[in-house]
């Protein structure tokens, strides 16, 4: 049991659980102790679940998006920066173009000059 319990604290199995959007899997991991912002090649579960493969967005289906509230919802910080290219999981967002993950998101960030950047919004930009 101690061997699973370090195998599931291990970054690369939440960020693969994210991945796939297995959201009983993120449960059980997070249970075992597993890091919700744990960091495994250059990907975090809010950023992998997001950008399943490099340079392309995936498809803000609805069993993403429950995978994507439950992290948020277990702490999983979006102003972390990990990715391809690396940004913060709202500026990912954002460039991705997936508005449903960006709406979400956007409420979990601090409105800092990116967030209106990242957004086109140019009238809030220049104040």
């Amino acid at each position: 049991m101690k061997a699973g319990a370090k195998a599931a604290r291990h970054p690369s199995a939440i960020v693969e659980a994210a991945r796939v959007a297995f959201q009983p899997g993120l449960e059980l991991l997070q249970g075992q102790g597993a890091d919700v912002n744990a960091l495994g090649k250059h990907y975090r579960p809010l950023h992998t679940l997001m950008q399943a493969k490099p340079h392309s967005a995936t498809p803000a289906t609805a069993e993403r998006l429950a995978c994507l509230e439950w992290l948020l919802e277990h702490g999983a910080n979006p102003e972390f920066s990990a990715g391809w290219p690396e940004a913060h999981a709202f500026l990912l967002a954002a460039f991705l173009g997936e508005a449903q993950y960006v709406n979400r998101l956007r409420r979990a960030v601090n409105a800092d000059h990116f967030v209106p950047a990242a957004l086109g919004d140019r009238r809030a930009v220049l104040r």
